[in-house]
């Protein structure tokens, strides 16, 4: 027969493995917080992460880099809303006991500014108020800088035989490059050589204009020894007809 201790026991056995769960409020009244801003928790409690309007993430982190992702750590990704409000929940995960968890937004420059969350933050060194100075601090100017940088290489490279943005001229994109090439770069109007109708030159074939064009004024060689020759024909024609004339007379 069981006795009371033990009937109690085993009624409040589900409740213990399922740990303990916390509340807390992101971007509650559109402040870059969360509220509460650290908690202590141990393996298997919950966490309930309530997003209020806007555009804010819950993106694991570390001590030394409070703005920057950690890699295969939790992330519930940006959770847009305009109105309203969503949750997002996350789980202790086995053998983490008392150790320090860092979180962060990772929505544009929210980290720099403050917002940052702690699971089980020590009582000294790495606390929590250290931990968001680092992220307002230079560890955090650093993580918006290299993210910039990274976006520039996206964007565009400054490489002109690698380039793959549209920020170079038409002129400084060498061969294999990939970029487009922006109204800006190319002129609207195309220049044109005026063409002299006559002047120096005319008569001789001997003019030229800008641009390697013809005078239109000037005439070739090979045109003025046709014409010569057309008249000496038109003479010799003329003078086989007066002979032929003058015979028949005689």
């Amino acid at each position: 027969m069981l006795t009371l201790s033990t009937t109690l026991a085993l009624t409040l056995l589900p409740c213990l493995a399922l740990g303990a769960s916390f509340q807390v409020q992101v971007g509650a009244n559109g402040g870059l917080e969360y509220n509460p801003s650290s908690i202590t928790a141990t393996d298997g409690d919950t966490v309930v992460f309530t997003f209020n309007p806007k555009n804010h993430t819950v993106t694991q982190t570390s001590f030394a880099s409070p703005c920057a992702p950690l890699a295969g750590g939790f992330d519930t990704g940006f959770i847009p809303l305009p109105s309203g409000s969503t949750t997002k929940t996350y789980t202790i995960p086995s053998g983490t006991g008392t150790s320090p968890l860092w979180f962060s937004c990772a929505q544009a420059t929210h980290c720099q500014q403050g917002m940052v969350f702690a699971i089980n933050p020590p009582a000294s060194n790495h606390t929590f108020d250290a931990f968001k100075a680092n992220a307002q601090g230079p560890a955090g100017v650093a993580t918006v800088a290299s993210t910039a940088a990274a976006a520039t290489n996206t964007l565009g490279s400054h490489d002109p035989a690698t380039a793959s943005g549209s920020v170079f001229s038409a002129a400084s994109v060498q061969d294999g490059a990939t970029g487009s090439v922006t109204n800006a770069d190319v002129p609207t109007t195309t220049p044109t050589a005026s063409v002299p109708t006559g002047g120096a030159g005319a008569g001789n074939g001997s003019g030229s204009g800008a641009g390697g064009a013809t005078p239109t004024g000037a005439k070739t060689g090979g045109a003025v020894k046709s014409t010569a020759g057309v008249r000496d024909a038109a003479l010799t024609v003329g003078a086989v007809f007066f002979a032929f004339n003058f015979m028949a007379f005689v």
